[in-house]
């Protein structure tokens, strides 16, 4: 099948878009270790993943359709063909991995589908559709740049652009917060977000005040509020 004379595709994140590492996240809070780029990779190694809800009757689907899939991720060239036999395992189809070589921009790996250059070994593809858990999983767009957007920024969301969303980690954790009318001096972490407690909230020319809940933010107007907890070792509850 070819859209306007040409041949189509889907493109994917993997991570928390077709395959589900809550696990992985699982292990660093029982275990008390941090997530870094070896334990990653260790996690990648021993493929065990397993797909997201769905994944696989969304890409089974664009394949009955005549379109291509493919699958562009951050994970290191170290990994991919671990990678692959993993999405092979749950079965996951697709056309196309392309790992970082090193970087997070995507947008050069965009243009060479769409194009048919290396690392693409596709020819040149109508790309219809983006999905991913990340902001920067979607051709242009940056945190920094659609945080000040206006409206018309998010028009293709919903329709080309489709966001699954990622609790667990992601650029948004460096987004200041805004509650009150003003932002935190501090971004939270990752942790600090998904944690509960209370937060600390400075009304202006005011001593600081502990606000416990979200609601008795209306009792503080002009307010800037930022969590200020302890990590536990206990796993966040969306897991």
């Amino acid at each position: 099948m070819k859209r306007h004379g040409r041949p189509w595709a889907v493109i994917l994140d993997i991570d928390e878009t077709v395959l589900d590492d809550s696990q992985y996240i699982l292990e660093r809070w029982q275990t008390k270790t941090p997530a870094t780029k070896g334990r990653f990779i260790e996690w990648c190694n021993r493929r065990q993943t397993t797909a997201l809800p769905g994944a696989a009757d969304f890409l089974h689907e664009v394949h009955s359709l005549g379109g291509r899939i493919v699958l562009i991720t951050n994970r290191s060239e170290e990994v991919c063909g671990a990678t692959r036999d993993n999405l092979h395992r749950d079965g996951l189809e697709f056309d196309a991995v392309l790992c970082s070589s090193g970087g997070g921009d995507k947008n050069l790996r965009f243009v060479a589908v769409q194009k048919g250059l290396p690392p693409s070994t596709l020819p040149s593809l109508d790309v219809v559709m983006w999905l991913g858990d990340n902001i920067q999983d979607f051709p242009g767009l940056t945190q920094v740049g659609m945080r000040e957007a206006g409206d018309d920024a998010y028009r293709d969301f919903g329709t080309q652009f489709i966001v699954l969303p990622n609790p667990m980690y992601g650029s948004w954790t460096g987004n200041p917060i805004r509650w009150g009318g003003c932002s935190a001096k501090s971004p939270l972490s990752a942790v600090d977000r998904q944690l509960g407690g209370p937060r600390i909230c400075r009304p202006l020319s005011k001593p600081l005040a502990v606000v416990h809940r979200r609601d008795n933010l209306s009792n503080f107007p002009n307010t800037c509020c930022y969590r200020r907890v302890k990590p536990s070792a206990s796993p966040p509850r969306h897991l």
